[in-house]
């Protein structure tokens, strides 16, 4: 071999090692990050620093959906992988964990916006709701005559019609076809086998089944009270997360049971 060829040969040599010590670059890190399959393309993915660790190990620090925080990469043969992601106190977690807590953290802000932009109209709806439990939903005892009963309600609303305060309440004593806020009747099911009775409304969207929908279980049991025996009536309300106020006035701690449903997905 000539001296000219050693030359030639050596300057390969040395040319393919420097390429396997390079580091992890800014560009490298950034299309590893977005071509991973949790990455949205809305997530504005950025790097602002990259440390390396050792010649197969860097930390990468990245914005992920306007979030800022440490990334650990480490290089296969197959080139970089992101491995982890750092957590406020320090430990390291799987990316699939890391992108689903920034998820929901971007859901719970978005979904107590919403909450805020229909409370009004959830709570107007949830006070009809209620008065319909008090006056259009009788107890078993009260079903085993119903002309007794209706009767009592018409003689209630004529007394409510001299009370301005009241009128809410006479509204409903009087219409069988209450609507919600958004103009739909709210509806009544009896189950006479449960001696129960839900009160739904369809919600903002106005589509029956949908997480928005406003729900109120209504429930009689046996109960004692000052020593003969009544029909307790508990209430179970299901509404979207971030409203539990509207339902607050008329919310008996002692009894009534909430759910909340998430009607904005991460």
């Amino acid at each position: 071999m000539t001296s000219q060829s050693l030359v030639g040969a050596a300057f390969l040599m040395t040319m393919s090692v420097a390429a396997c010590d390079r580091g992890l670059t800014h560009d490298e890190a950034k299309i590893v990050i977005e071509t991973n399959p949790l990455i949205r393309p809305n997530d504005n993915v950025s790097v602002d620093a990259i440390s390396p660790t050792s010649s197969a190990e860097a930390v990468v620090r990245a914005t992920i959906g306007g979030q800022t925080t440490n990334l650990k990469f480490r290089r296969f043969d197959k080139g970089w992988t992101w491995e982890f992601v750092e957590t406020k106190s320090g430990g390291w977690i799987a990316p699939d964990v890391a992108i689903g807590q920034i998820r929901e953290e971007h859901r719970a802000v978005a979904a107590a916006g919403w909450a805020d932009q229909n409370k009004t109209a959830y709570a107007a709806t949830a006070k009809t709701m209620y008065l319909i439990t008090l006056y259009k939903v009788p107890n078993p005892t009260q079903l085993l005559n119903l002309e007794a009963w209706m009767r009592f309600n018409r003689l209630l609303a004529e007394m409510l019609k001299k009370k301005p305060n009241d009128q809410d309440r006479l509204a409903v004593l009087t219409n069988d076809h209450s609507a919600d806020a958004w103009g739909n009747e709210i509806e009544t099911k009896f189950d006479s086998n449960n001696n129960s009775a839900l009160v739904l409304s369809l919600g903002s969207d106005k589509v029956r089944g949908t997480d928005d929908d406003l729900l109120c279980l209504n429930t009689f049991r046996r109960d004692v009270e000052d020593g003969r025996m009544v029909w307790a009536h508990d209430r179970t309300w299901t509404l979207p997360e971030g409203l539990d106020g509207v339902i607050e006035p008329f919310f008996d701690k002692r009894t009534d049971r909430v759910e909340s449903t998430k009607v904005v997905k991460p």
